[in-house]
């Protein structure tokens, strides 16, 4: 009994050591190639901008930075960092990871997508 107590614990702990490897060595961005190229331009012109936004391709492709800013009589000037296929969850994480390494006087809004989830489980099914 205890080979058998020690196999599956060492059946669990390889997989979570090499997920925790993972972790350490890949980019968060990792699959999102757009988002990491668009934060790279960010953290470059940070100074340009007061806000941002989060979402997936609706925003994307239909969330105009210039006429947003320009019917806040340029008040705001927003960056926008939506990616094609960011739902829910991974706007989530890219909003919490942006949190957690951004300046906090630069940046006075985010904006980010809420999306239903059960549309997003209903895609995954059907």
């Amino acid at each position: 009994m205890k080979q058998f107590i020690k196999r599956v614990c060492l059946f669990l702990l390889i997989p979570l050591v090499l997920s925790l490897g993972f972790n350490l060595i890949v980019n968060p961005y990792y699959g999102n190639a757009q988002y990491n190229t668009k934060l790279n331009y960010f953290n470059q012109n940070k100074s340009d901008y007061n806000s941002v936004v989060f979402g997936s391709s609706r925003l994307y492709r239909h969330f105009n930075t210039k006429l947003f800013d320009s019917l806040t009589n340029d008040n705001i000037k927003s960056f926008n960092l939506a990616a094609p296929g960011t739902y829910n969850p991974e706007a989530y994480f890219l909003y919490d990871e942006f949190l957690k390494k951004v300046n906090h006087n630069t940046i006075k809004y985010a904006f980010i997508e809420l999306q239903s989830l059960i549309d997003m489980v209903l895609r995954q099914i059907l």
